[in-house]
């Protein structure tokens, strides 16, 4: 065969001159995706890591902090267990109110109250907030009519308000003296003064107003003679020479 010529011989170095600048510009624009690609990765992943370790420091001061606390409320009930023991009467008061505490009550009604021992009588007085006529629900029913395709409602009468209202309040009296007494594993309630108090608007001159509605005393011993379940919430007030104003329902709920 005869030699190639010498452009035959340029025309193969210039493509292969050609060849290897294309592969080259191919390699740097892949290398530079995959080197931007990379640097945004570890952008990422730093500040990922900074995050991680932020909450976990936070997280592990919170359980440093919970973990104190919790060792230091500990004590605390150590040490009011130990006081109530002895029949200490601010201890024998504060075990009574978180038992309270921990009685289910119904929407809007308020959960204060005042309680107090005399260490040497065995006496507790309890001034409990009591709830005021406009927390009790106004429908009686939801009745469907028919003729108009919708629910109307039944409102209830003013009496029947009353009503409940004076029921809804002699079942909370019996029901904070039965669980002061029957959480006083100690025995150091020998007896209970238990004072309703509400907070009103006086129909006559408009002014807001703070009276004493109910009153009762009654002794540990007496209390349980009553079978709660069967006994009528306001017969049993009433047979523990328990007071109420003379008429329960004649003050509505001071504005908030």
């Amino acid at each position: 065969l005869p030699p190639p010529t010498r452009n035959l011989l340029e025309r193969i170095r210039a493509e292969r001159r050609e060849e290897m600048a294309a592969g080259e510009a191919a390699f740097r624009s892949a290398y530079d995706e995959w080197d931007s690609m990379a640097r945004w990765q570890t952008k990422t992943h730093d500040t990922a890591t900074r995050k991680y370790r932020a909450a976990t420091a936070d997280w592990e001061a919170r359980q440093l902090a919970f973990h104190s606390a919790q060792t230091k409320a500990n004590a605390n009930l150590d040490s009011l267990r130990r006081d109530y023991d002895k029949k200490k009467p601010d201890a024998v008061a504060a075990c009574s109110d978180l038992a309270l505490l921990s009685v289910g009550r119904p929407e809007g009604f308020p959960a204060y109250w005042w309680s107090a021992l005399d260490g040497k009588t065995g006496v507790a007085t309890i001034d409990y907030e009591l709830p005021s006529l406009d927390k009790m629900p106004s429908v009686k029913a939801m009745k469907y009519a028919p003729g108009r395709d919708m629910f109307e409602t039944v409102a209830l009468s003013p009496r029947e308000r009353e009503a409940l209202y004076a029921e809804a309040l002699y079942q909370t009296c019996l029901a904070v003296l039965h669980v002061a007494f029957a959480t006083d594993s100690a025995d150091a309630i020998k007896a209970i003064v238990f004072n309703g108090w509400v907070n009103y608007i006086d129909n006559a001159s408009g002014r807001p107003g703070r009276a004493c509605i109910m009153s009762l005393q009654t002794t540990k011993r007496a209390f349980r003679e009553i079978d709660l379940f069967a006994a009528d919430p306001r017969a049993c007030f009433k047979s523990l020479n328990g007071t109420v104003g003379p008429k329960l329902a004649a003050m509505t709920a001071r504005g908030n």
